[in-house]
């Protein structure tokens, strides 16, 4: 199942930044509304881990968000923090386990509309370099989790900027949410590939990768990203033929990433490739 599970840093006694008119704990919290509000109107399942000015710890929310996601669904943890900082814009951290595709999407929706970003970044720990530095990336079991940092509230553009644009900050992260959780398999062409190799590697037919992609002619540009269809129809039939492929297990991979990422499930992994357990080699 899809789920957004929105975690608003502080609230109670802590009230994060305060400059001016802004007040960290109430802005999170208002943002984070807006965003539910959203994404329940997509369809989308969306959980807020506080939805009061309350005293929540760090290890709470945590144990709130694994509560929340089974193995099989497909979640993402959207932390809203300000991380403090000199600079104006905002910043995105994402989990080393995962692709820097919804941070870049988010940055970039961020960026329409007018809102500056400075990064989006992966953060060891500098104890533990192959883990996460901050623990509600760390400790979540599955789903991924990002931390999004807006701006720096005591520069006054910023102050400005998120104070009086909240609703278009949530319209563009849910929009950003709604693409990545929409999209379909991408494959970037590489120098000396074919329609026919690509449809090959695939399992699928060159017509359908035409069609699919709209070209009307057997010539590819090498950087060009082509969507590869999930499966095909068979002619005479309702029903489609779901299509399989190869995949070679590398260094992190898990059942759970690897499904996420071909938008599959756990469970029919390891049916499909006959699995006792969720190990892997």
């Amino acid at each position: 199942m899809q789920k957004v599970i929105i975690n608003p840093s502080f609230g109670g006694s802590n009230s994060g930044i305060i400059s001016g008119n802004f007040i960290e704990k109430n802005y999170n919290l208002e943002l984070a509304k807006l965003l539910k509000s959203k994404l329940d109107s997509l369809g989308i399942n969306t959980y807020l881990i506080r939805d009061t000015d309350s005293n929540i710890s760090n290890q709470e929310r945590i144990n709130k968000i694994n509560n929340l996601i089974t193995i099989n669904d497909d979640a993402i943890i959207l932390t809203l923090e300000f991380i403090k900082q000199d600079e104006s814009g905002s910043q995105i951290i994402y989990s080393l386990k995962d692709k820097d595709t919804l941070s870049r999407d988010i940055a970039s929706d961020l960026e329409n509309i007018n809102l500056q970003v400075i990064k989006y970044y992966q953060l060891r720990n500098p104890n533990n370099t192959s883990n996460d530095f901050y623990e509600i990336i760390r400790e979540i079991n599955n789903g991924e989790s990002i931390i999004v940092s807006l701006g720096n509230p005591n520069n006054s553009f910023d102050n400005s900027f998120l104070i009086n644009n909240q609703e278009k900050i949530a319209n563009a992260i849910a929009n950003s949410i709604n693409t990545y959780f929409n999209k379909q398999n991408i494959y970037i062409v590489q120098r000396g590939d074919t329609l026919f190799s690509i449809a090959n590697k695939f399992n699928i037919s060159v017509d359908a990768l035409k069609e699919t992609n709209n070209l009307s002619s057997n010539a590819l540009i090498v950087g060009n990203e082509l969507i590869i269809p999930k499966s095909v129809s068979i002619e005479g039939e309702d029903e489609e033929m779901d299509m399989y492929l190869n995949y070679t297990v590398v260094p992190g991979d898990s059942l759970y990433s690897i499904a996420r990422k071909y938008e599959t499930t756990v469970d029919i992994l390891k049916d499909i490739n006959n699995l006792e357990n969720t190990n892997l080699s």
